[in-house]
This record gives structure tokens, C-alpha cells and sequence, in this order.
């Protein structure tokens, strides 16, 4: 997350192949961030998983600092909330995307407390993209073809976001 900070990014998606600890489960998943814990068994399993291989805290200097701790909060909570919901737009249409070419785990976006998706003001997804813990996934995902329709359903996903979330264009002063 603090290298997409350092790169001013506009959007995070974070891609992984999943396990579980039964062979069953198998498809894509799509996660964004929750501030209230986890929305189903299986997120609170994958976050702290997850959580516990990377350590990153979220970043720490953003714009929405200010001396004053109670205006920090609200203003950080006004920031989450907006960036929550855009993730979830993300997420949504990235369902739809990969669900053209792989199944699909679960057909909502579910939400958990992952470390790599805490940012203040960028839209972040962590997709996982099947199963390597269930055989046919696993076979699927290791094939060259099924990663270019991932990648092809993952880039779609993102100018399906843009297009309805067009980026305001800044004009700088290069003097």
C-alpha cells in the first residue's frame, strides 16, 4: 500500500491464489476492506491468514492529519467510509469480470480487516483468483491460458471502473 501511495495510484488490486483447509472450496473470491471485522467465516480465516504474512501497517502520513484528534477521526472516517464504497463498486464489477471466465467462489464482495487493503483514499481489492487447495482450481490456475483470461477479466474489471468513475483531470502549474 505505501508503494501506491509513493506512486500516487488511483486504484489497488491485490492478486493472490487462495487455499483452504478443505479440498471444496473453489473459485474466485473479491475482498475489500472492513472496519467492522469480517463478513463471513472464511474472510475472518483468509484476513488473519493473509494478515499474518504481510505485516504492513497502513501509512501513517496522509493529508488528514491534524493536531486535533477528534477532527483526525472524523475526518479519517469520512475518508474510509467514501474509499470502502468505491472498493466495493471495484469489487462488484469485478465479480462480474471474472465471473465471464472462472467460477466464482461467492457472488458478493465480502469484507474482512485485511492489512493490504487499509488505505484512507484508494479504492482496494484483494482478489483471489481460485483455489489451490481444490484440484480443478489449482490445475486452472496453473494453466497459461486460464492466467490470460484472469489478467484479461482483472484489466477489463478496471476500465469498466474507470469508465464509470472517471479520474478528474488536475492541471499543475509547471512553471
Amino acid at each position: 500500500m505505501r508503494i501506491a501511495h509513493r506512486q500516487g495510484a488511483d486504484l489497488f488490486v491485490s492478486i493472490h491464489a487462495d487455499a483452504a483447509p478443505n479440498a471444496e472450496a473453489q473459485g474466485a473470491s473479491v475482498y475489500v476492506l472492513s472496519k467492522d471485522g469480517a463478513t463471513s467465516t472464511m474472510a475472518r480465516w483468509l484476513a488473519k491468514s493473509e494478515n499474518s504474512a504481510n505485516r504492513s501497517a497502513p501509512a501513517r502520513d496522509s493529508a488528514l492529519y491534524s493536531p486535533d484528534p477528534t477532527l483526525s477521526k472524523v475526518l479519517v472516517d469520512m475518508s474510509m467510509d467514501a474509499t470502502i464504497a468505491a472498493s466495493l463498486d471495484l469489487g462488484k464489477i469485478m465479480v462480474d469480470n471474472l465471473g465471464q471466465v472462472t467460477r466464482i467462489h461467492q457472488q458478493v464482495v465480502d469484507q474482512a480487516g485485511f492489512a493490504v487493503l487499509k488505505s484512507l483514499d484508494i479504492p482496494s481489492i484483494l482478489v483471489e483468483t481460485g483455489f489451490m487447495s481444490n484440484r480443478d482450481d489449482c490445475i486452472r490456475l496453473m494453466s497459461e491460458h486460464h492466467q490470460d483470461e484472469l489478467a484479461g477479466a482483472l484489466q477489463q474489471g478496471v476500465t469498466d471502473y474507470f469508465r464509470r468513475h472517471p479520474l478528474l483531470q488536475t492541471f499543475q502549474d509547471k512553471s
